[in-house]
């Protein structure tokens, strides 16, 4: 594989993640303190887990 392919697929490779890895950050630091543990707050963060895993699922068994 030539040296342009392989950042052709490294790109297309971040930015199938890129989703995941904003909304698993969001809980991090985009909810504020006294949100988090709430009930929304715990949905928010095993939906984020979830979309994150089947993300990095798929990516690396089509890598």
């Amino acid at each position: 594989m030539n040296l342009f392919g392989f950042f052709k697929n490294f790109i297309i490779k971040f930015y199938l993640l890129a989703p995941c890895l904003y909304t698993f950050f969001n809980y991090f630091f985009v909810i504020k303190e006294e949100q988090k543990w709430t009930t929304i707050g715990w949905v928010w963060l095993i939906l984020s887990m979830a979309y994150f895993g089947v993300a990095l699922y798929l990516t690396i068994k089509n890598w």
